[in-house]
């Protein structure tokens, strides 16, 4: 348990670290106006914080900088969101308020937003996977023996598949099971849809399918394969060539290769509110200086992504969170009026 004293001096040593990448000596912050000690209590402080495991002090100098579980301590109980970042904010509304674009178009552009302003690595994941939905399934027929089945999902993509009617099947049967999976799957999540789709079509304890029944669902399950995916967008690659990210270019080298869609999609799209994620916390690359800010939206129950940010440890996160979660709610409440 910290006392007071020391997580007022904890605070001032990562802000001071991450405004400068210097190592932190008790002068630089004695001065503080919340820290009124003398700098021999600092330091005693100090160096009870290093013994702790939350400060580390290099080999080149006296000061000290935060350890991992010294950032993790302070992103969870001593971060505070600086007011000034409220300036930005409408740049943000200006995006959202003046531009009439698609769903994915709006995404793209507030990646690209939140890029500019930071100058880290943005992206952003499209409710094209656990979150897109069957909005229709339909059988229109274009003669006795041939139809079409129709798929409308939730963000407006049609597949289609074009049926041949055989001896063993009516008009009339193919329309009725359709009919039926369409009350059964509508309103539902693609994720969902395809559980139930591939339990229901290799199942041996239910009901034996037809051949048409049979066919129909392999059908889908394929469709819908070619829709389950992430769509993902990522603004300032480039940013990651910094200096503060990686120590060497053969780090630089590995992050990349980790730092693939399947690994961070995997890492945050289940997401319920705002993570930070650093070090040891990002599993696929555990021993890296990367910290990944990401926080969920919604267009509605049914349409959700994420918005994420990559950047180093010595992140400002008194900036970047507040702005972050601003964009996150405007892009929340910017289709409820128009759908």
């Amino acid at each position: 348990m910290l006392t007071n004293r020391q997580k007022l001096i904890l605070k001032a040593i990562v802000e001071s670290y991450i405004e400068d990448g210097m190592p932190v000596g008790s002068r630089a912050i004695t001065g503080l106006p919340y820290l009124d000690y003398s700098s021999a209590t600092i330091r005693f402080d100090m160096q009870v914080l290093e013994e702790l495991g939350y400060l580390d002090k290099t080999h080149t100098s006296s000061g000290r900088i935060p350890s991992e579980r010294g950032l993790r301590y302070y992103l969870d109980n001593l971060l505070t969101r600086d007011r000034k970042v409220i300036s930005l904010f409408p740049l943000v509304d200006d995006l959202f308020q003046k531009n009439r674009l698609s769903k994915k178009k709006t995404l793209q552009k507030a990646a690209d937003l939140l890029s500019a302003i930071t100058n880290y690595t943005a992206i952003s994941i499209n409710p094209g996977d656990d979150f897109s939905y069957i909005k229709k399934i339909e059988f229109l027929s274009l003669s006795e023996d041939e139809g079409v089945m129709i798929i409308v999902i939730g963000d407006g993509t049609v597949l289609h598949h074009k049926l041949t009617i055989t001896s063993d099947i009516t008009i009339k049967e193919l329309e009725s099971f359709i009919t039926k999976l369409n009350e059964l799957l509508k309103n539902k999540s693609i994720v969902k849809v395809m559980r139930v789709l591939v339990e229901r079509y290799q199942s041996k304890k239910l009901r034996p399918l037809l051949n048409y029944e049979e066919n129909i669902l392999k059908i889908i399950i394929d469709l819908l394969d070619t829709k389950h995916t992430d769509e993902f967008y990522l603004s300032g690659a480039t940013n990651m060539f910094d200096d503060d990210y990686f120590s060497s270019f053969d780090a630089l080298k590995e992050s990349m290769i980790q730092l693939n869609e399947s690994n961070i999609s995997n890492l945050i799209s289940r997401d319920t509110g705002l993570q930070i994620r650093l070090g040891s916390d990002i599993t696929f690359m555990p021993k890296s200086n990367v910290t990944i800010i990401s926080i969920p939206y919604r267009f509605s129950d049914l349409e959700r992504g994420s918005l994420a940010l990559i950047g180093p440890m010595r992140m400002n996160y008194s900036e970047v969170v507040p702005l972050i979660e601003y964009i996150a709610i405007n892009l929340s409440n910017l289709y409820d009026d128009r759908e």
